[in-house]
């Protein structure tokens, strides 16, 4: 384990990782519904720069659906970046959030002069379902949160990277939350390397200010990556059934995942009995008496990053043949 949350950490070849939220599970029901009606020509793709904002036919379709201005970003961390960018022109230098929380928040904070407290607040980010414990309040409480912000006049922004019925019951409500709302592609789709997010600005006296930040950071964000976007959600739009089986079979498979994880031995990590309920991909247990990474050759990351000592994340959207690979190493 290193001291910081590495996308690609440096191990062994033979090592298992299971430290990064890459969801193998997800793309694989992505390409196996979506398949062959996806494939990209080149001439769907543009030889100038892309607007810094996004592609406008995506960002139709993206404003139709939310009903709210959208700025594409290069991934959920640039847009949080953009976000922390609003907060800090506006005077704003005290962000709280849940703990534990994900790992590299606290350091991006710091990038943008932001400090993360507990107490004595000015703004507020909720991560919903939550990185790394899966803890989501019910969306009627969430809007309770997100007036109470606003009657303060304290910004709430929405990190909803897994606010999708992938990873939450097919009946939770996916309403517009918060005065910025971030999606991450990486995690509705299982898109890692296509390297896409996009935020939802409910608040728009926080668009010009994102755009702004945008223009700076980047020449906009590939349009290939943005052409697939546009593709994938038109395809739903087209064939709304599609998407519905889709994620009703990557929720089926995590959840399975999930209880398959359920037999690692409590001497090594004690997996909550109902962890096949809780939101999200990631296990985040304590660490047993028992237990021995290194000579198991699984790779986790510690829960020190994430604001708890004693615990370890772990990703359990891996590939059936692969988890209970992680499971047999862990109980030898």
């Amino acid at each position: 384990m290193t001291d910081i949350l590495l996308s690609k950490p440096n191990i062994p070849d033979d090592f298992i990782d299971v430290s990064v939220g890459e969801a193998h599970l997800v793309r694989d029901c992505f390409l196996k519904h979506y398949g062959q009606e996806l494939y990209l020509k080149l001439d769907d793709l543009s030889g100038s720069y892309p607007h810094p904002a996004g592609q406008k036919k995506l960002l139709t379709l993206l404003e139709e659906k939310y009903k709210y201005p959208v700025l594409i970003t290069n991934g959920a961390k640039q847009a949080l970046g953009a976000a922390f960018y609003a907060l800090n022109k506006t005077g704003k230098s005290q962000v709280f959030m849940r703990k534990p929380y994900w790992a590299l928040i606290p350091p991006l904070l710091r990038q943008h002069n932001l400090s993360y407290v507990s107490k004595n607040y000015d703004s507020i980010l909720c991560l919903a379902p939550n990185n790394p414990d899966g803890h989501t309040p019910d969306v009627d409480n969430l809007h309770l949160q997100e007036k109470m912000a606003a009657d303060s006049k304290v910004p709430f922004i929405h990190d909803a990277a897994y606010f999708t019925h992938t990873y939450l019951p097919k009946n939770y409500r996916l309403d517009v939350i918060g005065d910025m709302q971030i999606f991450s592609i990486s995690k509705m789709y299982g898109m890692s390397g296509v390297r896409l997010g996009y935020i939802v600005c409910k608040n728009t006296q926080y668009y010009s200010l994102l755009k702004e930040y945008l223009e700076m950071m980047t020449v906009g964000v590939s349009s290939l990556s943005q052409e697939f976007l546009y593709k994938v959600l038109s395809y739903e739009k087209q064939f709304p059934k599609v998407k519905a089986a889709f994620e009703e079979e990557s929720s089926f498979y995590l959840k399975e995942a999930k209880k398959k994880v359920k037999n690692i031995n409590k001497d090594v990590l004690e997996v909550p009995d109902n962890f096949e309920e809780t939101p999200g991909m990631f296990l985040w247990a304590k660490v047993g008496k028992s237990a021995d990474f290194n000579r198991s050759k699984v790779y986790f990351v510690s829960g020190e990053h994430f604001g708890m000592n004693g615990y370890v994340r772990m990703n359990v959207a891996q590939r059936p043949n692969v988890l209970q690979e992680i499971i047999n190493r862990l109980n030898s």
